[in-house]
């Protein structure tokens, strides 16, 4: 059982960070991170992510949510978590004397407007490879599962999941 975050009530003191293994795919190191508090300990973190969502794409396999970066709702949802990715990349690089130069990757795809969502509806008609699903009522997980590190980058990895 995972249990999902609340973005505007965790502490950065509350993440912790696992051994670094090798990661041969980016030739480099991955971190995985926890979240623990005196309660629960959480391998990877699960966060509510209530972004407002303006049209699902389902193309073949693949599924897109588009939302509008910009508007009031949604700005302040993706400062949160771009302030979350930048505070957790920091706290790492404190902690290994890390100098590789911080990739906002999650700050860069919220801002887009546009993220793929990794698990498939379970109820979307898939008679039509392209069709465009309205979904007024679909709620997404945000999953952050640690800290990448290569040669001279280091940034978070993430997915989007349907709840």
């Amino acid at each position: 059982m995972n249990l999902l975050l609340d973005i505007n009530n965790i502490s950065i003191k509350n993440f912790y960070y696992l051994d670094t293994k090798r990661n041969v795919i980016i030739d480099g190191n991955f971190t995985k991170i926890i979240y623990s508090t005196e309660y629960f300990s959480m391998n990877g973190s699960y966060f509510d992510f209530p972004i407002e969502i303006i049209q699902v794409e389902k193309y073949g396999n693949k599924t897109t949510i588009r939302f509008n970066p910009i508007s009031k709702h949604n700005m302040q949802i993706i400062h949160n978590f771009t302030k979350l990715e930048a505070s957790l990349i920091e706290s790492y690089k404190q902690n290994n004397q890390s100098n590789s130069r911080f990739v906002p990757s999650l700050s860069k795809q919220l801002n887009t407007g546009s993220m793929k969502i990794y698990k498939e509806f379970n109820y979307v008609n898939t008679d039509t490879a392209n069709e465009i699903i309205d979904v007024t009522n679909l709620k997404c997980i945000l999953k952050i599962s640690g800290i990448w590190e290569s040669v001279n980058e280091i940034g978070l990895t993430f997915k989007l999941f349907r709840m």
